[in-house]
């Protein structure tokens, strides 16, 4: 059965700043209104050359945690960083890791992720429905296949459980930027876990 710390499992949702502090502000005010209440934010500010970084995190103190990379690291080590700093900081049992150029969250769409992983244990990797700004169909909960992998999880945000992360591991940093959903689905599916998508609940996705 699926192990958490918390009676109100913690969800903490990182997601990387870099230089846009319209993109992750317009983030922050939106992922605010999922109605779970037990959830955290961390932007990851990853070596942005301007104030956007500074500015979140006093026009958000109180809301949001801004931690700050030393230099430009990227994506998977960006993730990897704020990963490694909640496990430190915080309980965590799920982490909702997303691109910071999205908006519009279901208002139930944590309520939803959790009931999933408590009614089947196996799910390694969750997501949802994502549409463009316009409305557009961007993918989420339709079978895909990328170099041999199955999956039908979005790469734009995606929900895995902390327990997870201890059995396969975090991102693999030498993939930097790209294939590393696949990489870490292909270990899951090592692991005896499954991804699972929810077309009920969705975001949308700047792109």
């Amino acid at each position: 059965k699926l192990k958490m710390k918390n009676n109100k499992p913690l969800f903490v949702i990182i997601t990387r700043n870099h230089n846009r502090y319209h993109l992750t502000s317009e983030f922050i005010e939106s992922i605010e209104k999922i109605s779970y209440k037990n959830k955290k934010i961390i932007i990851v500010d990853d070596g942005s050359s301007d104030d956007s970084g500074t500015r979140i995190k006093k026009e958000y103190k109180g809301r949001v945690e801004v931690i700050f990379t030393k230099k430009y690291v990227e994506y998977c080590k960006g993730l990897n960083f704020g990963i490694r700093y909640a496990i430190q900081n915080s309980k965590p049992d799920f982490f909702f890791l997303v691109n910071n150029d999205t908006k519009n969250f279901s208002e139930n769409y944590f309520d939803v992720a959790l009931n999933s992983f408590i009614e089947n244990p196996k799910i390694g990797k969750f997501g949802s429905a994502v549409f463009d700004y316009e409305g557009g169909k961007r993918g989420g909960g339709d079978l895909m296949h990328k170099l041999g992998i199955d999956l039908v999880t979005p790469t734009e945000g995606y929900i895995i459980p902390l327990a997870v992360f201890e059995k396969i591991g975090l991102f693999d940093e030498s993939l930097v930027r790209y294939y590393e959903d696949l990489d870490l689905i292909k270990r899951m599916h090592d692991n005896g876990y499954i991804t699972f998508a929810d077309k009920a609940i969705s975001f949308d996705h700047l792109g």
